[in-house]
């Protein structure tokens, strides 16, 4: 299974241009402005890889800036769009008649310009800033803003740019940095030698290339053994001078316009070397038949193959071009992170996805082409020797993203529905991170994928208008979905470090002391009262979540969100770390309950939740700062009392058995 990813190509502007198709570059190539550059690395292996040239008189001009309208003109190219239509849409005040105003359409249409951060219009032909190129690479990966600080010198100045979200992505996911002098500079020039570095980046974040760090130049140098004129498939000869051939190499499609013997395997257009002993293979297409390879061989000027699977490569809807590596596949209306070339072609009926062979006749196989705006089954194939010629029926979406409640038909509550005219607001937290509605992508099935990520239904909560639900079923009729719920109860979460939680997986530590989120009251910023005393902030107050003790740093009430919301330092060890992981509970030497839900054991002169307590060792134990001996101590489970008679470590520290004997 693959993950879901934008693929795109290169820079693409009036100047630093496109190779063209079977132009080849030395892997050596030094322009001459770019010898002594910090970027130089980059930028040459960029030109190596047949993605940029230079100017006509041998320059790069890295330090020269780029600007906007051809920033956009390789973002919609690196989409795959190359020849967008729409000339005439007026998105900006000032575009029109612009060398790119049709690649800035397209930029509007798909979301990666947004009109309305221009109100007095786009300046095409001014420099781009660097948070814009931010904001508009992390669109194009499909990537949201990050809340919270960066850690950029000149954090001040990051907070003023309406991109400071989208800075702090790119920064966590290390596609831009900043300076030396450890400031960012949302505001300044993006340069085209910083441009090809944060591109390298993208096409490794991508992972079209292995490492982060590009080789040094002139390091490589192929050795010559003979020319390669044919390829043997299953025995088919191809003659490689009047048939195409094509490898994929890091999703690119590179044409073989030179194949020659290499010590180690393949030399591809004096550029890629194939190993032929490599345990992944690249593809091969012939034609339009895309081949995953099995193994290659060579043998003289003759390079076999033997193949693995047939896949779809390339077809048509409509006067479009798609790539199967860019279209999305669902099974059985079920949106699992599958692409159309990660299905194999067995026979006109017949595929396989995964592990499973699906029969086109009785089982749903859709693609969706044109960024999920059109969907399609797959009724058959029809095998050729040049093509795999896929058979199409228009269909429902099966997927939906960028939703609203008018996508929503019903939300069943038990037995009522509610109003969807009287609801606000309806957002989602998956996998601890909130999400609003327009910020999920929904299968037909009820599945959420968020971040690359696929989430049943069962495991997000949904919160509408501040109360939470457990979402009992969800499935979808003629593209809009239907909730069924529980009854809802109020919102309660605690944020720590960004990350939603129920109230009941967080506990905070004071001494030697454990305390519900309900009993300790946060009375303002970094100001806390615990049994009607209050406290500042301190090392010595302590929270537990995942398993984990953190130090605070900083507490407090967020209004809006509901919550209280804290930030922590590093984990701690603490007492807690002495706490067993598990305990059994026996009784007459017959294992009685595992967990602690519902037993509370007397101490303090009263009965305590049991998990609110210290097991500092087998034979002790502290609440509120007091020690007790827990061999002889009273316990209730589900309101039977018991008297434990002796303990024990199982498993090293991580469990501890209790014996106990009915009152």
């Amino acid at each position: 299974m693959k993950k879901k990813i934008w693929r795109c190509c290169l820079l693409a502007t009036m100047v630093l241009i496109f190779l063209s198709a079977g132009t080849c570059m030395a892997a050596n190539q030094v322009f001459q402005d770019t010898q002594e550059h910090w970027a130089k690395d980059y930028i040459n292996e960029l030109a190596r890889l047949d993605y940029v040239a230079g100017n006509p008189d041998g320059t790069f001009k890295p330090d020269k800036n780029m600007t906007k309208a051809e920033f956009t003109r390789l973002l919609i190219s690196c989409m795959g769009i190359n020849n967008p239509s729409d000339d005439t849409t007026k998105n900006f005040s000032d575009t029109a008649g612009n060398w790119a105003i049709k690649f800035i359409n397209e930029a509007a249409m798909l979301g990666i310009l947004e009109p309305s951060e221009y109100p007095d219009g786009l300046q095409p032909d001014g420099a781009i800033k660097r948070s814009e190129a931010c904001a508009m690479l992390v669109r194009a990966l499909g990537k949201l803003p990050a809340t919270g600080m960066t850690t950029f010198n000149d954090n001040d100045k990051v907070q003023l740019s309406e991109y400071r979200g989208f800075i702090k992505t790119a920064a966590d996911l290390g596609l831009m940095s900043g300076y030396s002098t450890g400031n960012f500079e949302p505001f300044a020039d993006l340069p085209r030698g910083q441009a090809c570095t944060v591109l390298y980046k993208y096409l490794y974040l991508e992972g079209k290339i292995p490492t982060i760090t590009p080789p040094a130049s002139g390091t490589y140098t192929p050795s010559f053994t003979g020319n390669i004129r044919y390829v043997s498939i299953d025995g088919e000869l191809y003659d490689t001078n009047t048939v195409p051939v094509s490898f994929i190499i890091d999703f690119i499609e590179v044409p073989a316009k030179s194949l020659a013997v290499h010590t180690s395997g393949i030399n591809l257009n004096n550029t890629y070397i194939i190993e032929t002993d490599s345990s992944k293979n690249a593809d091969i297409v012939v034609h339009n038949v895309r081949y995953a390879v099995k193994e290659y061989a060579l043998s003289g000027d003759k390079l076999e193959v033997t193949v693995s699977s047939r896949k779809i490569h390339k077809f048509e809807v409509g006067n479009r071009t798609y790539n199967s590596d860019y279209v999305y596949l669902y099974v059985a209306s079920r949106d699992e992170g599958y692409y159309l070339s990660d299905m194999t072609v067995i026979d006109d009926n017949k595929v396989k996805i995964g592990n499973k062979v699906y029969n086109l006749s009785n089982d749903k196989i859709t693609i969706s082409a044109n960024d999920k705006n059109d969907f399609y089954d797959i009724v058959e194939l029809e095998i050729t020797d040049k093509d795999n010629i896929l058979q199409l029926k228009a269909t429902d979406p099966v997927v939906m993203d960028n939703l609203g409640i008018s996508d929503i038909a019903a939300i069943f509550v038990d037995n009522s529905t509610l109003d969807l005219g009287d609801i606000d607001n309806i957002y989602f937290i998956i996998g601890g991170t909130r999400y609003d509605l327009s910020e999920v992508t929904l299968d037909a099935t009820g599945n959420f994928n968020v971040d690359s990520e696929v989430y049943s239904y069962d495991r997000v909560k949904m919160v509408i208008d501040e109360l939470q639900y457990e979402i009992t079923l969800l499935h979808s009729n003629k593209a809009k979905f239907i909730f069924y719920c529980d009854e809802g109860s109020d919102q309660e979460w605690v944020i720590v470090d960004d990350k939603y939680y129920d109230t009941e997986d967080v506990k905070f530590i004071k001494g030697a002391s454990i305390y519900d989120v309900d009993e300790v009251m946060v009375v303002s910023r970094n100001l806390y009262r615990i049994d009607k005393k209050q406290y500042t902030l301190d090392s010595n107050l302590l929270v537990q979540v995942d398993n984990k003790t953190y130090t605070i740093y900083e507490i407090y009430w967020d209004a809006q969100e509901q919550a209280t919301v804290i930030e922590t330092d590093d984990d701690v060890d603490s007492t807690l770390a002495t706490q067993p992981q598990e305990i059994i509970f026996y009784n007459d030497d017959t294992r009685y309950q595992k967990g602690t839900q519902d037993v509370t054991i007397y101490a303090y002169r009263e009965w305590v939740s049991f998990s609110k307590v210290f097991i500092s060792d087998p034979a002790h134990y502290a609440y509120k700062d007091k020690n007790y001996d827990l061999i002889g101590a009273e316990l209730r489970i589900d309101g039977i009392e018991f008297e434990i008679l002796d303990t024990a470590w199982h498993g090293s520290t991580a469990i501890l058995d209790i014996f106990m004997e009915e009152q």
